[in-house]
């Protein structure tokens, strides 16, 4: 299909993986991985989904995993690839579970986070870098997809995005 895509804009896409999920999974115990992955599976079932898999999609975010599948999906010739992330400055700054993903990436040596996925492995192609804004919360994971509609100093998140696709339009894209 990469005759048909001009670019790929990706925003705090985990591409090397989450190294603390498969730490995680590694010591939680099966059955209790199985019990959270069955509360998902009945939201997402709600939410329409017809054949939810929690923890296969889990999986799939570890650093391992996402190391295997970069390995297969290689970057076409001719499309323009581009990430860019965002950050959390504290655990005070974010709504659960974002606050507690803040401190596990941190705790696991990921260093800057958006409570999912560290800095470092949302830089794929050409990085536009880590979105900081003025104020000492930052911009999680959730602000970043506006999920918390939430007026955040210094970032207007669809101002963010038009940006995004103005620059585009500049390259001709």
């Amino acid at each position: 299909m990469d005759q048909y895509i001009a670019s790929l804009t990706t925003i705090n896409t985990p591409h090397l993986g989450c190294n603390y999920v498969r730490k995680l999974l590694e010591k939680i115990p099966q059955k209790a991985v199985a019990s959270i992955g069955n509360k998902y599976e009945s939201i997402y079932t709600r939410l329409g989904d017809d054949d939810p898999d929690f923890f296969n999609g889990l999986k799939d975010l570890t650093d391992k995993e996402c190391d295997r599948l970069n390995g297969i999906m290689k970057d076409a010739p001719g499309v323009l690839y581009q990430s860019v992330g965002s950050r959390i400055c504290s655990y005070s700054g974010v709504m659960f579970p974002l606050n507690v993903g803040y401190g596990i990436i941190k705790f696991f040596g990921g260093g800057e986070n958006d409570g999912l996925v560290s800095a470092k492995s949302m830089e794929w192609g050409d990085f536009l870098g880590v979105v900081t804004p003025k104020s000492r919360q930052g911009i999680s994971h959730g602000d970043m997809i506006d999920l918390t509609r939430k007026n955040i100093e210094g970032f207007d998140v669809c101002e963010f995005y038009v940006d995004l696709v103005n620059k585009l339009k500049v390259k001709g894209l």
